[in-house]
């Protein structure tokens, strides 16, 4: 899945940094993502499941420091 979209797509190193640093840099590397969500791990927020090539969810701890893998989605 995401195959199809252009750039990078995955940044399993930016796992342990602050969200908002995290934030600039997928932005940087992949010009196409223009939305950053940021959800609580673990928190009960609803999330769709459709599928967006310009779209990173950033799961992070009550910290705001990233604990799983950022990709686009």
């Amino acid at each position: 899945m995401g195959d199809f979209c252009p750039g990078k797509k995955r940044w399993p190193e930016l796992v342990g940094t602050e969200a908002r640093i995290a934030e600039k840099i997928i932005q940087k590397e992949n010009p196409n993502v223009n939305i950053v969500q940021i959800f609580l791990f673990g928190s009960k927020s609803p999330i769709s499941m459709e599928f967006c090539c310009s779209r990173v969810r950033l799961l992070v701890n009550i910290n705001g420091v990233i604990v799983g893998i950022p990709s686009i989605g």
